[in-house]
């Protein structure tokens, strides 16, 4: 693993989240460099990102909707998702999740009159792959899964009221 932009090698930062990672690999290099390969946005992207991009349709009123057949989405920030990574190991057995986020700003079943999420939880959609990577006790080489999630929609409506008043608040 390389560090870029850094003339003096890693930041105390970054060697101690390589510790945290090689310690995660059960101190296995053949899987720290394996799980290393994954954790990349560009990975990410070119793996969670089409499929979601596919389903992407532009509509007569010029915005950009996911259609989930059902329900459209309008995405934030569409060709450029955050991107979530989490690695876990149990035993022999090395778990990366890989997620591809984007917000959702507007949704509903009509493309000309779309709603905005209201409160303060977010709504999303996500795309996601877990790979497995079991470390061989024998000392053979790791062996590699890969599972593609479905993609999952969230939509967080928060709507509170005066209990007094019945009013609508904030």
């Amino acid at each position: 693993m390389g560090y870029s932009g850094s003339d003096t090698g890693p930041t105390h930062a970054q060697s101690t989240e390589l510790r945290q990672l090689y310690n995660t690999c059960a101190s296995n290099e053949q899987a720290l460099e394996i799980c290393s390969r994954y954790l990349s946005p560009e990975l990410a992207k070119a793996t969670l990102v089409p499929s979601i991009l596919k389903k992407i349709q532009l509509h007569e009123n010029g915005s950009k909707l996911f259609d989930t057949g059902s329900v459209k989405l309008e995405l934030q920030n569409i060709e450029n998702p955050e991107y979530r990574f989490q690695v876990q190991r149990t035993d022999n057995l090395i778990t990366i999740g890989m997620d591809a986020v984007w917000k959702i700003m507007h949704f509903g079943n009509d493309a000309n009159s779309m709603r905005s999420p209201v409160g303060n939880d977010s709504s999303q959609l996500s795309a996601g792959a877990i790979i497995t990577i079991e470390i061989d006790s024998a000392g053979g080489p790791p062996t590699i899964n890969h599972t593609i999630l479905d993609v999952v929609a969230t939509v967080n409506n928060v709507i509170s009221f005066d209990q007094e008043t019945g009013a609508q608040l904030g």
